[in-house]
C-alpha cells in the first residue's frame, strides 16, 4: 500500500468566504493525488471541479467551496 503525499503549503489560504461564489483558487497549484483522485494543494479543490467550476450554478460552486474548505481543514490541520 502507498501512502498519499499531501504537499506542504507554507501560507494560509486565503479563501473566499464561503457565501461568496467567486473561484477559491489563491494561484498556489499544486496538484497531487489522494485515494485515487487528484486534487489541488492551493485551494482544495479536485481536478474535476476545478475543470467543471465555469459550468457550475452558484449552488454547485457553493457546495463545491464548502468540500473544498473541509479538505484543506483535514490536510493541513486548520483549527
Amino acid at each position: 500500500m502507498t501512502s498519499a503525499w499531501i504537499p506542504e503549503v507554507s501560507v494560509q489560504p486565503a479563501h473566499a468566504p464561503l457565501g461568496d461564489d467567486r473561484s477559491p483558487c489563491v494561484g498556489i497549484c499544486d496538484v497531487f493525488e489522494y485515494c485515487g483522485r487528484r486534487f489541488c494543494g492551493g485551494c482544495g479543490r479536485s481536478v474535476e471541479e476545478i475543470k467543471n467550476w465555469a459550468g457550475f450554478d452558484t449552488e454547485e460552486k457553493l457546495k463545491c467551496k464548502d468540500f473544498a474548505s473541509r479538505r484543506m481543514k483535514i490536510w493541513y490541520d486548520e483549527s
